[in-house]
């Protein structure tokens, strides 16, 4: 057997090979060559183009200090978890931490990215694999568990993340926590909107951080009711 090679190259980087074989001995002519590493060269663009597409893909959907799904990619997730026809009720867990601010003054903000960036891994590795995690923004996260969960098991859930996310880290030879806030909104898909689900979110955790932070708050209709008031006024 008999075979001419070409590599694949990126940037000059060999990413693979393109190769010519025949089943006896032949001896490779020059112009047989050239279209060999020609076609190479157009399969390696090709390569890099994907390649560039779906880093743009994947940079438009997640957050570029966490690597977790950013606001859009959980505005399309939860209004596809509200589709009709699935199952509910369905839960956002809104996740705040408590008094960041004053650990970036203490510490910096290298120090708070990286803080940041612990809490980000904690709610990856600590949740289950089909539930979805998004960093809200700043020092805002939001866990959408995949399945169906009653209200009490997402006060349950709230006070795991909430312990786990509490566990102390060590930055730059400090040992430091924050306490979380977290709001707990429930929707039932068919009737509840993305921008509902996330606003009663949103308003349960604020309620929980102007009780004192480090606590959880499930919005109540008692809340809508004053919310709708309030907005009547405005």
């Amino acid at each position: 057997v008999s075979f001419a090679s070409a590599p694949l190259l990126a940037d000059g980087i060999p990413t693979g090979n393109l190769t010519l074989t025949k089943g006896s001995d032949r001896i490779w002519s020059a112009d047989e060559v050239n279209s060999l590493r020609a076609i190479a060269a157009l399969f390696a663009q090709l390569q890099g183009r994907i390649a560039a597409e779906e880093q743009l893909r994947h940079n438009a959907t997640h957050d570029d200090l966490t690597g977790l799904s950013n606001r859009s990619a959980l505005l399309t997730h939860l209004g596809t978890r509200l589709e009709e026809g699935c199952d509910g009720p369905a839960v956002a867990l809104f996740i705040d931490l408590d008094r960041f601010s004053a650990l970036n003054d203490f510490l910096g903000h290298t120090a708070g990215d990286d803080f940041i960036r612990v809490m980000a891994d904690r709610l990856r590795e600590r949740t289950g694999r089909r539930d979805f995690v998004a960093r809200f923004g700043g020092d805002e996260f939001v866990v959408v568990p995949h399945g169906p969960m009653t209200v009490e098991d997402a006060e349950a859930e709230a006070r795991r993340l909430k312990q786990i996310l509490g566990e102390r880290v060590k930055l730059g030879g400090e040992s430091v926590s924050r306490s979380v806030s977290v709001g707990i909104a429930v929707g039932v898909p068919g009737q509840t909107s993305v921008q509902d689900m996330l606003r009663q979110a949103d308003r349960s955790v604020v309620a929980a951080k102007a009780a004192g932070g480090n606590s959880i708050v499930r919005f109540t209709d008692a809340m809508r009711a004053a919310h709708e008031m309030r907005d009547d006024v405005e």
